[in-house]
């Protein structure tokens, strides 16, 4: 059985696209020059996201804004 996480929500897709990477929120905080909570707390919904900042999320992660949007 294959192990996968659900994607439903823009925090799950960014978690998924950053393990798919093969980072840790360790490694894309710093890459990213944020906290590791900031990391965190987007993971988990916890805080909206600026769309600049999206857009440095997709390019860290490999992926599109609209794909961690959800489309």
């Amino acid at each position: 059985m294959k192990n996968f996480i659900n994607e439903e929500t823009l925090g799950q897709r960014i978690k998924a696209a950053r393990i798919r990477m093969g980072m840790t929120q360790e490694q894309l905080a710093e890459v990213m020059c944020i906290p590791k909570s900031t990391i965190s707390a987007y993971e988990n919904d916890k805080v909206d996201i600026k769309g600049s900042v999206l857009v440095e999320l997709s390019e860290h992660l490999d992926t599109t804004p609209n794909y961690l949007l959800g489309g």
